[in-house]
């Protein structure tokens, strides 16, 4: 089932995607936030990334938020980047959704090649232009 334009403004989604030199990374995108077709065409394909990185992958490397506090998706984005992930979260304040920051790393990334084939055949063309190692901030496009 497809994402539809009234989800988006209602749903906080988290989803994810593959760097320029392909790291994955997870969005936030706090209801507001930009949403890629690749994302929108597909709840069942989404669900399941958010089941593997949330559920499934181990823990592997240590996590560093890049921002002060203690909500918890500070916690919850620092507990995936110790599993490998770069975190971004939608900007609130200037970007209307379109820009995500970084908030948190981690000290080993996981790679595309490192995931299991049914993960890597979803997010095949997840790819976001951006090198999240130089970039604290993304610009992402929306599928409405």
């Amino acid at each position: 089932m497809r994402y539809s334009e009234i989800d988006l403004q209602c749903e906080d989604i988290t989803w994810f995607g593959v760097d320029a030199n392909n790291r994955i990374i997870a969005f936030a995108s706090g209801g507001i936030g930009n949403i890629p077709e690749f994302v929108c065409r597909s709840k069942e394909e989404t669900n399941e990334l958010y089941d593997y990185f949330y559920d499934t992958l181990a823990i592997t490397t240590t996590g560093h938020a890049l921002v002060a506090g203690c909500n918890s998706l500070i916690s919850e984005f620092v507990e995936l980047s110790s599993k490998g992930l770069y975190c971004f979260d939608v900007e609130t304040q200037n970007s209307e959704g379109e820009i995500y920051m970084k908030i948190s790393y981690p000290d080993t990334p996981i790679l595309f090649d490192d995931l299991p084939d049914n993960v890597k055949a979803i997010m095949q063309d997840h790819i976001i232009d951006a090198d999240i190692v130089g970039s604290n901030q993304i610009h992402v496009p929306h599928a409405y």
